[in-house]
């Protein structure tokens, strides 16, 4: 199960499957939209990843486009805790998928 939480008010939930929607907070709403989530990138940078959100039927580009969450904290859960930390730098939209790009 994988959890991303984006802080805000409200906070947005995204998992990949309904099994994952305990991970969120009880009276919080949990999109299942979440497609993928690259390998942690690090090295002469500070740590990142990406993370890929279905969007073919504009989800995402409702939830992003009026209120981008750029700068906001976010936090990837999966079954054993927390898993990544940082804040989201970068949201990528296209017609069939979003794209967030979170660095620690």
């Amino acid at each position: 199960m994988i959890l991303l939480r984006i802080a805000g008010d409200p906070a947005r939930n995204f998992v990949r499957n309904r099994e994952a929607r305990s991970l969120a907070e009880p009276k919080e709403a949990a999109h299942e939209l979440l497609v993928g989530v690259s390998p942690i990138r690090s090295g002469d940078e500070n740590a990142n990843l990406s993370i890929t959100l279905q969007n073919a039927a504009g989800q995402c580009s409702a939830l992003f486009a009026m209120r981008p969450s750029t700068g906001a904290a976010a936090v990837l859960y999966d079954d054993a805790g927390e898993r990544f930390a940082g804040i989201v730098t970068a949201i990528t939209l296209s017609a069939d998928s979003c794209t967030l790009e979170v660095q620690s």
